[in-house]
């Protein structure tokens, strides 16, 4: 029997770089979360995510949501796609649903927090009357996974992310509601 981790649909593999990367690796994981009834995100928080990471190979993955990280401590090197990109603290990764990637810090630790969501219905709630805005925002970032570094003046973007994080731990008296 076949290890089905390791059996990727085609039409879930976003590019023939991605197909390259998964033959050279020959280990691709799919890592499926659900997000809470009700809710809209689904985190991974907490000093259990200060680790290392890669465990010394390459492990690509895809997720079935969107995927935003927030590198908090430590440094490494995070492989979206094709291409490898260098993170440290204040980076944000915006990741793209079935997009291949992977973060390695060689044997130090790093502490990053993840949040993962469905950004169709997310684009719903923001522009409920605006289908073909929804549909552009949409396909502008679901292209390709970016990591953002704190030198291109993403302050906002920080506050934002730092601020649904926080939401997400500590779970204050209707925190759910927006």
């Amino acid at each position: 029997m076949k290890n089905v981790r390791n059996i990727v649909p085609s039409s879930w593999v976003r590019s023939t770089g991605d197909l390259l990367a998964m033959s050279e690796k020959k280990h691709v994981e799919f890592r499926y979360y659900d997000i809470p009834q009700n809710g809209l995100v689904f985190s991974l928080t907490g000093p259990v995510w200060n680790k290392e990471y890669g465990e010394g190979r390459e492990k690509l993955h895809f997720h079935n949501y969107y995927e935003v990280g927030h590198c908090y401590e430590g440094e490494g090197e995070m492989i979206l796609g094709e291409r490898k990109l260098h993170f440290y603290p204040g980076c944000i990764s915006l990741i793209p649903t079935k997009e291949l990637h992977t973060t390695n810090t060689f044997g130090k630790k790093a502490g990053w927090e993840w949040m993962y969501f469905d950004i169709l219905e997310v684009l719903k709630k923001l522009y409920p009357d605006d289908e073909i805005l929804r549909e552009n925002i949409g396909h502008e970032i679901s292209r390709e996974g970016r990591l953002l570094t704190p030198d291109m003046n993403i302050q906002k973007m920080t506050f934002l992310v730092r601020g649904i994080f926080s939401e997400m731990q500590n779970k204050e008296y209707m925190y759910r509601i927006a």
